[in-house]
């Protein structure tokens, strides 16, 4: 016994002594308090970075809500912001919902909003594209997703009223085959979670999975169904499937998994079940192929419903997150094991499932407490897969976390970068403020992220693993000069350790892959699939995960191609 708790000190001590360098600090000028009116609330308070105006600079675009009003920010990475923004909206009645995409194919980022009875699509500059707004009532929680889902090389719209879903064009007309009924009575009285969106059967076609349940009187729901449509509106196989009695959906989206290693893909979705003779709710976490076939099931309680699945992979690893109100936070294994020392004390309500993020080499899973103290901050937690926290955790920002942060890369420095929205009270007001950190010597990469990160994620697909296609992340232009000519650069340092730099040229605007290879000519990575405008890229790539060994990185863009040699050494 006394050996085991040697090691684990010496285990803590190398632990804290670690990320002792990557000690989280505010961005220069954050945070920022926005509004003392509006205030953030539910999915909306989750931030999107991602760059709007093409400048190759992230900006952050958030929805803050009042009384009959919404007002969407776009706030570049100074804080300030972005020309024609903020919008509002009057009137709104219920919480909006926000995603961003490329719209109508002109190369720029678009706003999408869903407010109480109307869908709006904005331009960088605040306009609102041809055909919208278009109106669809809904009287419950507005949410929307974006996708391709029927391969004409345009997003379509995803969106939810009362027991209907529909899916909208870029022009602003329903889609052939939609809307479709979601069963139950009244329509008041179905409650759906938000969608997900994926290719499941790798036809190039989407799927659209949601989760509905028929509620009367508060939380006594039955009729509750996990439904799968085809981009046409017809019915996936095996589809759609009705969950057991009394257990229901109220806010939990299912999390879509592609499993690489055997090319597989899974649905894992949470429901609840509410012991009538107290105050504590069953969730039952279950795992289903594509046909609707069970594969697994396993059963957590808390005081109420758990939030959706955060998925999380290192190695050869998966780890299962989400929690409840007013706590805990779970961490599960691949085998569905809870890991040692879990649950842990946090939050994770249907708005704020936790965050799962890998710093060298390490799970997190990141959460925040409802609550702050006398000193009026907020506490949000690091936890390793042992339950361990840094020195540093929680971090604790001036006012109440309101949902999930995200992220990314806001100055584009190449280091993982930490957003997260909060209010703070004073003199009877709700004041609205942007925190922004920083983690020295972590390097930012979102395959190291997982669905619930919006700021990569920005369609709301809730698919583990996806990055938009027009998602300019990773690979932004330090130079917008026109260079002479393409090239490709020889990565530094090299060798490496693990991380090395590769820095290329493009001298039109060109569909441009960089791909990785090992020494036998396999493909490992594909670091960039994308068109890119003229400019001077430079990137990071990440050897963690492979062994010490020659490797090529190849640069294709249009009719040119180069290949380099680079040599990892652990």
């Amino acid at each position: 016994m006394k050996i085991f708790i040697i090691i684990k000190i010496i285990f803590i001590v190398l632990f804290t002594g670690l990320l002792k360098s990557q000690t989280p600090e505010y961005l220069p000028g954050f945070p920022i308090t926005i509004d003392s009116v509006y205030y953030p609330i539910l999915y909306t308070a989750t931030p999107v970075i991602t760059d709007f105006d093409n400048d190759g600079q992230n900006e952050v675009m958030f929805s803050l809500f009042k009384s009959q009003y919404t007002r969407i920010y776009i706030l570049k990475s100074d804080g300030s912001n972005l020309k024609g923004w903020p919008i509002t909206i009057f009137p709104a009645f219920s919480w909006p919902a926000i995603a961003a995409g490329d719209v109508d194919n002109d190369g720029h980022i678009d706003v999408v909003l869903r407010n109480n009875d109307s869908l709006y699509v904005f331009d960088y500059h605040g306009n609102s594209l041809n055909g919208f707004p278009v109106y669809y009532k809904t009287t419950r929680l507005s949410d929307l997703a974006l996708y391709d889902i029927n391969n004409n090389g345009y997003l379509e719209i995803i969106i939810k009223g009362g027991n209907n879903i529909n899916v909208i064009d870029h022009n602003g007309n329903t889609v052939s085959g939609w809307p479709r009924r979601l069963p139950g009575g009244i329509p008041e009285s179905i409650v759906s979670p938000p969608v997900s969106v994926a290719d499941l059967d790798n036809d190039k076609f989407a799927e659209i999975i949601i989760n509905s349940s028929q509620c009367e009187l508060g939380l006594i729901c039955d009729s509750s169904y996990t439904h799968v449509f085809r981009h046409d509106g017809s019915y996936f196989p095996g589809w759609p499937l009705k969950s057991d009695s009394n257990y229901f959906f109220y806010s939990q989206p299912a999390t879509v998994y592609k499993d690489k290693s055997t090319d597989s893909t899974f649905l894992y979705i949470n429901s609840a079940y509410y012991f009538s003779n107290n105050d504590t709710a069953r969730t039952k976490t279950s795992k289903f192929s594509i046909n609707g076939d069970l594969i697994s099931k396993y059963y957590t309680q808390a005081v109420s419903e758990s939030s959706s699945i955060a998925l999380s992979e290192n190695i050869n690893s998966l780890y299962q997150s989400f929690g409840s109100e007013p706590t805990p936070v779970f961490l599960f294994d691949k085998n569905n094991q809870l890991f040692n020392n879990y649950p842990v004390y946090g939050n994770g309500y249907y708005y704020n499932s936790p965050l799962l993020v890998k710093m060298n080499n390490q799970i997190f899973n990141v959460c925040y407490i409802t609550a702050i103290d006398m000193t009026l901050r907020g506490f949000i937690y690091f936890y390793n897969e042992n339950s361990i926290q840094p020195s540093w955790s929680p971090l604790r920002p001036l006012g109440l976390p309101r949902s999930a942060g995200s992220f990314c890369d806001l100055n584009n420095d190449g280091q993982l970068d930490f957003l997260l929205l909060t209010t703070a009270s004073s003199n009877s007001l709700l004041t609205s403020i942007v925190h922004t950190w920083t983690f020295p010597g972590v390097i930012y990469d979102p395959k190291n992220l997982h669905w619930p990160m919006y700021g990569h994620d920005r369609y709301r697909t809730n698919q583990y693993g996806f990055i938009p296609p027009d998602e300019p992340v990773g690979i932004q232009p330090f130079s917008t000069a026109v260079p002479e000519r393409f090239s490709l650069s020889q990565s530094y340092p090299n060798p490496f350790n693990p991380v090395t730099t590769i820095k290329f040229d493009i001298r039109t605007s060109s569909d441009v892959k960089l791909t990785i290879f090992d020494a036998l000519g396999r493909q490992l990575e594909s670091l960039v699939n994308q068109r890119l405008a003229t400019g001077t890229y430079s990137l990071t790539f990440d050897g963690s995960s492979f062994s010490s060994g020659v490797y090529f990185y190849k640069l294709d863009a249009g009719e040119f191609s180069e290949t380099k040699r680079m040599i990892l050494l652990k």
